[in-house]
């Protein structure tokens, strides 16, 4: 009797070896494919506070958010329990709480801006308000995350519905970003005041 359990671990141990090499190579021929380097955004240094700032902090998330939809892309397309509807690998609960306390960083600098900085921001396309929103979205997951045990199984549609959500904040602290920055080049940007964190010429 035990070697047929033997057989069946074997065989069991076998698959897992087999799907998961299988993902690694679709993996690497989506990231070959999809696999642009980031730009480089820095700071202008008309940019003002309270505005830089919160460039720098949003700027630390989008670094941070793009690391970890990566590994989930990753992690989604490798882990040799996807195709049984579950995700166990432990990377999958570190990135969201990781991701999380760089969104609850991010959102302390944001909170400290009054409503004539944000309206300031807003007509240069992007005030912030997505991202907040994001965080309304993974407020459970997170919650569940947190709660979890090592290994624990989390459904595999809950893990791409975090994936999306990260990857939704990512290009919306990407375009915060490039919106600081048109921000600080704007050619008006001389009837500014101090108070919008934007420093006139």
């Amino acid at each position: 009797m035990s070697w047929i359990v033997a057989i069946l671990l074997a065989i069991y141990g076998l698959v897992r070896i087999v799907l998961r090499v299988r993902g690694e190579l679709l993996y690497r021929r989506a990231s070959l494919m999809t696999g642009a380097p980031r730009p480089k955004l820095n700071a202008p240094p008309e940019l003002g506070p309270p505005f830089a700032a919160l460039f720098d902090a949003t700027k630390s998330l989008s670094g941070t958010l793009h690391e970890a939809t990566q590994l989930l892309e990753r992690i989604i397309m490798t882990d040799p329990d996807a195709p049984l509807g579950e995700i166990r690998d432990e990377r999958y609960r570190r990135q969201v709480l990781e991701s999380w306390n760089a969104l609850r960083r991010w959102r302390q600098d944001y909170d400290g801006l009054d409503d004539s900085q944000i309206a300031y921001l807003e007509q240069h396309g992007e005030d912030g308000r997505p991202l907040v929103s994001a965080m309304e979205h993974l407020r459970d997951a997170v919650r569940r995350a947190r709660r979890s045990r090592p290994l624990e199984a989390f459904p595999i549609d809950e893990v791409r519905a975090v994936f999306d959500q990260l990857r939704f904040s990512l290009r919306h602290s990407d375009r915060l970003c490039e919106g600081l920055i048109t921000a600080a080049r704007d050619p008006y940007r001389g009837v500014v005041t101090k108070k919008l964190g934007v420093t006139p010429p």
